[in-house]
């Protein structure tokens, strides 16, 4: 079958980048929330899991059956796409970050302990986007980005993926996709054994858990080829939504169910057409969806400035957490709007000729 409009995938990703700026700001709104709401801020950290499952649905949806037959023009077209729509914006805010040490050093306050970040070898990693490839001891600079290095090392590995995923496929047919994703859920549990929780350990295994999700995100596309009911897909929905709030309540670590029931939620969602999906293909979240990538390298360089210029102590008012949040708001925004989008065009103008093979289009994707 079809899949359905994937819109609401949007939709559900700009509402996860607004719960991670939240999950930043914890300390500070902590205390103005129902305790369940703030289970929910705490477990943040997991929205970055569901980045990493849809970014691999996404990327596999659209260049998947490209790279079957791979060649060098392919390739270097994926490649250069990818860095052009991430790598701009990562550079203005690595750049951008340059303003607090130098903001902390002119009015003569002292960083906080945790402000180690601000190491010279950590921006010569990051400015590379290679922070989280090993090497570094802690998180640097601006500190969404770890993710955004370990998204950049699942682009370089797609087409080996691809490649491996064909190969499984032709050999166990149509359970090839379920074993490859059942397999690389299974090791993220190997590999996590023993941490308290999918988010720990981010430096040494964060990149780890980026590209096995992502490659889970990779198959759970390649399962939507088959011949599904409608049926199938709600069932295969409700049931990964109620085994992950069903665990979510237990002392089961989350490494043990978050991939998979992830994976299972976004198959089901696009395998039929629900009220849920209509609901997050509103307007106000497609938009929060689309600046979304705006919303999670912007927020944390927003979040020190206001804390440099409007807070004295680890107590923040109603008024400071409005405005910080309506301020990523806008700045996200108009950064999507004038440069995010822009950039990337401009990048590949600047390279479209240059490569081997026929020029490629410009796109969003």
């Amino acid at each position: 079958m079809k899949m359905h409009n994937l819109h609401h995938l949007t939709g559900i990703r700009g509402l996860a980048a607004f719960i991670v700026v939240f999950y930043h700001i914890e300390a500070y709104i902590a205390p103005y929330l129902d305790s369940h709401i703030l289970s929910i801020v705490q477990h943040g950290y997991l929205a970055v899991d569901f980045f990493f499952i849809l970014s691999g649905f996404v990327i596999a949806f659209n260049y998947y059956d490209r790279l079957k037959v791979v060649n060098k023009s392919k390739v270097y077209n994926f490649y250069l796409k990818r860095v052009a729509r991430i790598y701009p914006l990562h550079l203005l805010f690595i750049l951008a970050y340059l303003s607090i040490p130098v903001a902390y050093t002119i009015s003569g306050k002292i960083l906080d302990p945790e402000e180690q970040k601000f190491a010279k070898e950590g921006f010569f990693f990051s400015l590379f986007l290679m922070q989280s490839w090993g090497g570094l001891d802690t998180l640097t600079w601006n500190i969404p980005s770890w993710s955004i290095s370990t998204e950049m090392m699942a682009y370089l590995l797609f087409p080996l993926m691809v490649f491996i995923l064909n190969f499984i496929c032709k050999r166990f047919k149509s359970w090839g996709s379920c074993i490859a994703l059942v397999m690389s859920c299974l090791l993220l549990i190997c590999i996590f054994q023993g941490s308290a929780s999918i988010g720990d350990y981010i430096q040494p295994l964060g990149v780890f858990r980026c590209v096995l999700e992502f490659f889970c995100g990779v198959c759970i596309w390649y399962l939507t080829k088959y011949k599904w009911k409608e049926t199938h897909g709600r069932i295969i929905f409700y049931c990964g939504i109620f085994i992950f709030l069903f665990l979510m309540n237990t002392d089961i670590k989350d490494y043990y169910f978050v991939p998979l029931t992830m994976s299972l939620i976004i198959l089901g969602s696009v395998l039929h057409k629900s009220k849920v999906n209509d609901l997050f293909s509103c307007a106000p979240l497609i938009w929060l969806g689309n600046i979304s990538y705006s919303i999670y390298l912007s927020h944390y360089l927003i979040r020190d400035w206001f804390k440099l210029l409007f807070l004295e102590t680890n107590e923040a008012s109603v008024f400071w957490i409005v405005g910080y949040v309506i301020t990523v708001l806008i700045s996200s925004h108009f950064l999507y709007t004038y440069f995010e989008m822009a950039a990337k065009d401009k990048v590949l103008k600047v390279f479209i000729n240059k490569g081997p093979g026929k020029p490629i289009p410009l796109s969003n994707k």
